[in-house]
């Protein structure tokens, strides 16, 4: 049996920078009801605790990243507005007559947009990286947990949306564990992803490991599912 874990404020828009609202990346705080027959309630709040603590550091940088990106489009925003009201707050001093002269603010936006696209351009390499050590610390934690917790492993799993609108498309990709539970995941120890072709027992072994190897190489399994797996495939022979 599959039980869905959702992870709290970790997703990604491919290709497009957005500023939602910043949330604190962590393990739902809620057990699912599947897993309180297979872990106690003390046993998930130490599984919470660990998953969170293995990602503490860059799930902050994926916070602060999030904050700065807010901040900066604040920043276009409000000298957009200034330079736009500049322009009748300008007209009406000069139809007045008055002989104070407000300073014209419209080329605001020239100075400091190129800045703020140069800061979101360089945030966005950075936040790849963090991301990239966010989902390795995660799936090692992960690895660690399947192994301590009796009939249960935990796997990282992603989820893409693909919304069309008429610049393109959105991609967006949404990450949750997976818990398997059941004789399955006791007996073998690993839950093999989507997409994986379970050939017969009369096959070649060696169309068994090419194809386990293809799934290792997209990175659809860990390298704990991979030697796993490959150990039962040799041992057949």
């Amino acid at each position: 049996m599959s039980v869905r874990i959702d992870i709290e404020g970790l997703n990604q828009r491919s290709g497009h920078v957005s500023c939602s609202m910043p949330q604190q990346v962590q393990v739902q705080r809620t057990m699912p009801q599947p897993l309180a027959s297979m872990m106690g309630d003390h046993a998930w709040k130490m599984f919470t605790d660990r998953v969170d603590s293995a990602i503490e550091e860059p799930a902050q940088r994926h916070l602060q990243h999030q904050k700065c990106t807010c901040i900066i489009f604040a920043i276009m925003i409000g000298t957009f507005m200034t330079a736009f009201l500049s322009f009748p707050v300008t007209f009406l001093f000069a139809a007045s007559g008055s002989q104070i002269t407000p300073l014209p603010l419209f080329f605001l936006p020239f100075i400091t947009w190129p800045i703020c696209f140069i800061l979101i351009f360089a945030l966005s390499c950075h936040h790849g990286g963090v991301m990239d050590q966010l989902v390795t610390n995660l799936r090692t934690e992960l690895d660690n947990q399947s192994r301590q917790v009796q009939g249960v492993t935990f796997h990282l799993r992603e989820e893409q949306m693909v919304v069309y609108v008429k610049q393109g498309k959105l991609v967006h990709t949404i990450y949750y564990i997976e818990a398997q539970t059941g004789v399955a995941a006791v007996a073998q120890g690993v839950a093999m992803p989507a997409g994986y072709v379970q050939v017969g027992g009369g096959a070649n072994v060696t169309e068994r490991l090419a194809n386990l190897e293809s799934l290792k190489q997209k990175m659809l399994i860990t390298d704990m599912e991979y030697q796993s797996k490959r150990a039962e495939l040799l041992s057949t022979v």
